[in-house]
Parts: structure tokens; C-alpha cells; sequence
């Protein structure tokens, strides 16, 4: 009887044992479901908060820039900086703008020339880049050679607008 009663609680413990170790299983998979679920919940709060965020800084973006129609005075502005820094431009647009969609500015791409000596071609660019008050302007490609007692700038670009 003692045997049997060894041999009951032996098999009483090896099955709550099994029973308990199923268990834990399954508590830990459900631990890692919950942080992964709470891991998700956070980078959507983060991603929320950054696409608040993107939108005022699309707001301000869309705020400084102009208007379509506002780039005919773009040549205009081209004259002026060529004349305060000394040298003459040949400028056009090339081809139809890209019109503003998504959230995503238009675009008009342009070719220039500029023609003076090299270091008031370089003024001119940086001046035009990066000190264009009214517009947005994006250059993408510059080829400069020598001719004529000076230098010619061969610039491709593209001026942003609403």
C-alpha cells in the first residue's frame, strides 16, 4: 500500500508538473505578445506625434512659398542678383511645371547661364541658393567652362512653389 500510494503521488506529480510547465509556456508567450502589443502601441503614439508635427512644419513650408503664378518675377529676381554681383544670366524654364499634389510642392525646372569671372559665379550661386528670400530654389547640376575672358556657368535647377 505505501508502494501504491508512492507510485500515486509520483504520478500526481509528474502530471501537475507537466500541467505546470504547459502553463508557464503559455504565460510567457503571452508576456511577450503583451510587450510586443505594448512596443506597437508606442511607435504608434511616436509616429502620431511626428505626423502632428510634419503637418505644421508642412503648414510653415507651404506658407513661404510662392505662388505658381509668382515665379514670372523669377528671372526678374536672377537679373537683380546678376547685376549686384557682376554678371549676366540667360535663363528659361524647361518644360511644363510639376504641379503641387499629396502634400508635395510643385516644381518648375529651369536652365541658366552665367556668365563673369569664377569667384562671382560662386557668389552668385550661393547667393541664389541659399539667400532667395522669395523663393525655393534647388540646384542640380552645375558646368562651369572658361571662354571670353571669363567663365560660363551651366545651371540646372528647379525653383519650388504652392
Amino acid at each position: 500500500m505505501l508502494i501504491g500510494t508512492f507510485v500515486l503521488f509520483g504520478a500526481a506529480f509528474y502530471f501537475i508538473s507537466g500541467v505546470l510547465n504547459d502553463r508557464s509556456a503559455q504565460v510567457a508567450a503571452e508576456r511577450q505578445t503583451i510587450a510586443s502589443r505594448a512596443y506597437a502601441l508606442q511607435n504608434l503614439s511616436s509616429l502620431k506625434a511626428a505626423n502632428a508635427q510634419a503637418d505644421l512644419y508642412m503648414q510653415k513650408i507651404t506658407a513661404i512659398l510662392p505662388t505658381q503664378d509668382a515665379l514670372i518675377s523669377f528671372p526678374d529676381f536672377l537679373d537683380n542678383l546678376a547685376k549686384v554681383h557682376n554678371t549676366s544670366t540667360n535663363f528659361s524654364f524647361n518644360g511644363p511645371p510639376t504641379v503641387a499634389a499629396n502634400k508635395q510642392p510643385g516644381f518648375a525646372a529651369f536652365n541658366l547661364t552665367v556668365s563673369g569671372q569664377l569667384s562671382d559665379i560662386q557668389q552668385f550661386l550661393s547667393d541664389m541658393e541659399l539667400k532667395a528670400a522669395k523663393f525655393l530654389v534647388n540646384i542640380d547640376s552645375v558646368d562651369i567652362s572658361s571662354g571670353g575672358g571669363g567663365y560660363n556657368a551651366n545651371i540646372v535647377g528647379k525653383v519650388y512653389f504652392q
